[in-house]
């Protein structure tokens, strides 16, 4: 491993994270992993399950992604509901894991802290804790805590969070939310994290319509792609200088609404696209739009403010925290016309806003320098209350 500027060594492990079988599932987790790498040796450790698999019972990867090493583990899933198959299913989980801890180990020594992702890997943490004494932190992203479902985690995952030295929600909604849940502990909230390199402003104007942009996994219960699409309707009754261009795996609902509502001409569905070229749809676009129904802090608002986009949003989960008149627009949920006003509005609007004072306040608040401090101050926290 490369080496870093601090000797801190920092072990993720994560319920969600990139793999061959849910390739976007956790990026935001990576994200925040290859920042940490920046200034502590890191490491990550990730169990999946893979019916696809013939002819063995696990598949190791070890793959080196700049500063930070990754350690992928698939096991071969036994489908079915019984008994036996979900105990052989939970020991080669834990197994994974302590496969993984092994090889983490032979790569940078043991870890100092583990950092875990999303509470039901917090299992792993406790046990790993139980055995070795390394404190660990868990950051918290999941949705489940915004809706009914929420007071089902508590009794399940109380133990091993009340053993964590911190719990580190993506935003002060998401920490209300876990409070309201039962989970009692050291909060601190630090944000996702935003490649302020790769996601930066373009000066040069492209003549042509005004572009707006949509990038999300484009589940229609959560995104509410359908509400936008009526209200773009609505806006091409009133103008027809602007294009939609939708950054995500559409479903044939959706696409189907497009055809029949005529607005073929002027909405434009990518398909699901790496990364790396979700920063060029945004240098190459004039807003971001987004209608969800729930969220904690979703990347891609924070992403467009790199970009120097203004945003119009739903007034949910931690958005508000950092949507504001100054950036953007924000609206109810469900209000399709709340919606179509905004985005006229700031067709007419949008270079108002000063791309440069966009991107520095992503700079000052989600640029991988700056994430990476934050969490390295929670380290410190960690590793000196483990020495007193």
């Amino acid at each position: 491993m490369a080496k870093t500027h601090n000797a801190t060594k920092i072990l993720f492990i994560s319920s969600w994270f990139p793999n061959r079988v849910t390739p976007l599932n956790g990026d935001f987790v990576e994200r925040h992993a290859l920042a940490v790498s920046r200034i502590c040796r890191t490491a990550v450790i990730h169990v999946m399950p893979d019916t696809r698999i013939h002819g063995r019972f696990m598949e190791i990867y070890e793959i080196q992604k700049r500063e930070l090493f990754e350690v992928i583990i698939y096991f071969r899933k036994i489908s079915g509901k019984f008994f036996l198959a979900r105990l052989f299913n939970l020991f080669m989980y834990g197994l994974g894991y302590f496969i993984g801890f092994g090889i983490v180990k032979r790569e940078m020594g043991t870890p100092d802290v583990i950092h875990a992702n999303i509470i039901p890997v917090s299992r792993i943490a406790l046990l790993i804790h139980r055995f070795t004494r390394i404190p660990y932190i868990i950051s918290e992203h999941w949705t489940i805590f915004l809706g009914n479902d929420r007071n089902k985690i508590q009794g399940n995952f109380a133990k091993p969070v009340s053993k964590a030295f911190a719990l580190v929600p993506v935003s002060g909604n998401l920490k209300d939310a876990m409070i309201s849940s039962g989970f009692k502990g050291r909060y601190f909230v630090v944000p996702n994290v935003v490649d302020t390199v790769l996601f930066n402003i373009n000066l040069n104007a492209t003549p042509g319509r005004k572009r707006m942009l949509h990038v999300s996994s484009m589940k229609e219960d959560h995104k509410n792609i359908l509400g936008i699409i009526r209200a773009v309707r609505f806006l091409r009754e009133m103008r027809d200088d602007f294009e939609m261009t939708f950054v995500g795996d559409a479903t044939p609902v959706q696409k189907n609404l497009v055809s029949q509502t005529g607005l073929s001409d002027c909405v434009i569905f990518t398909g699901e696209v790496e990364h790396s070229k979700v920063a060029g749809y945004m240098k190459h676009s004039d807003m971001l739009v987004m209608f969800s129904n729930w969220e904690n802090l979703p990347c891609v608002i924070l992403e467009a403010f790199s970009c120097g986009l203004p945003v119009i949003s739903t007034r949910v989960g931690g958005i508000p925290e950092w949507l504001n008149d100054e950036n953007g627009i924000l609206i109810d949920p469900g209000d399709e016309k709340g919606l179509c006003d905004g985005m006229n509005y700031l067709l007419d609007h949008y270079q108002e806003y000063d791309k440069e004072q966009l991107h520095q306040y992503a700079v000052r608040n989600f640029s991988p320098e700056v994430i990476a401090s934050k969490f390295l101050d929670i380290y410190t926290m960690a590793l000196n209350n483990t020495k007193e």
